[in-house]
């Protein structure tokens, strides 16, 4: 039985989905090779360190062996021993309980381990103070739930008055973005609008030409007058129509981040919500 013209077309489009999905997966492992391959290992591995991870829980260094980037493993492994030093000493797991942050105990070990957790505490305790409730919320981490219960009912309330503070600054700054982007979009609808213009311009002929043309009923050649629009003519067309396309990717991307504010917007009015019913 012959296939019908539907079904050779969706099998067509069935491949030519593939096609796109391959070459957008193959751009996507492009550029996330080049950013593994420029990462400064050393650094990186410091870094996963020094927030109390493991190297082989990370998801960026999983990510680039995925795409098999050449990752200087040496500088990582080396950057990450630096980092675990630095982490594991007594004045650094203080100040990750000072910042209302937990301290990881498994990347320490030795005699010192115990005066490394009372540290911490220590540093807990300072943390969550009712006097440091207010700025610990107003810099913007959410509650971790770090406070031991004896003192967090105090701590609590002057650290949702802080957080209040910073959602509402970022959801006004969140707005004003908005505007701004509002204006962004009129100008390039502006500008956008004049190229179309001038593309038409562009598309009206110059002159008149007269082309012939073989009639197969008569046996002969007749010739009419056709319209002609030069070469150069044609190639400031399209350069003009690549100039709106860019233009029109520009204003979707406009909109698109706009699309998304409003959403952080709608999440951190939920946030203050919940926050009031809790003060």
């Amino acid at each position: 039985m012959k296939k019908s013209n539907s079904s050779r077309a969706t099998g067509w489009l069935k491949i030519l989905a593939m096609g796109l999905l391959l070459a957008n997966t193959g751009c996507a492992s492009y550029f996330t090779r080049k950013t593994c391959e420029s990462t400064n290992w050393f650094q990186y591995g410091e870094k996963v360190a020094s927030e109390g991870r493991r190297l082989s829980g990370d998801g960026f260094i999983n990510e680039c062996r995925k795409v098999e980037a050449n990752i200087n493993e040496a500088q990582l492994d080396q950057g990450f021993k630096h980092g675990m030093a630095n982490y594991c000493k007594v004045e650094s797991v203080y100040d990750l309980g000072k910042r209302g942050e937990f301290f990881t105990q498994e990347m320490c070990d030795g005699e010192n381990l115990r005066k490394l957790v009372e540290r911490h505490k220590a540093g807990v305790n300072d943390y969550c103070q009712k006097s440091n409730g207010f700025t610990a919320g107003a810099k913007g981490k959410a509650y971790n739930r770090i406070c031991p219960k004896e003192v967090e009912a105090a701590f609590l309330p002057e650290f949702n008055r802080g957080r209040k503070k910073y959602l509402g600054t970022l959801a006004s700054e969140n707005e004003k973005r908005i505007i701004e982007i509002d204006r962004e979009i009129i100008g390039l609808e502006r500008d956008r609008n004049m190229k179309q213009l001038e593309m038409q311009r562009l598309s009206m002929p110059t002159g008149l030409a007269v082309e012939r043309k073989y009639d197969p009923v008569s046996g002969s050649y007749r010739e009419q007058v056709i319209n002609q629009i030069s070469e150069d003519q044609k190639r400031a067309i399209e350069d003009m129509r690549w100039k709106v396309q860019s233009l029109d990717s520009q204003i979707s991307q406009k909109r698109t981040e706009q699309s998304n504010l409003r959403e952080e917007i709608r999440k951190i009015n939920l946030e203050i919500s919940g926050l009031d019913g809790a003060g």
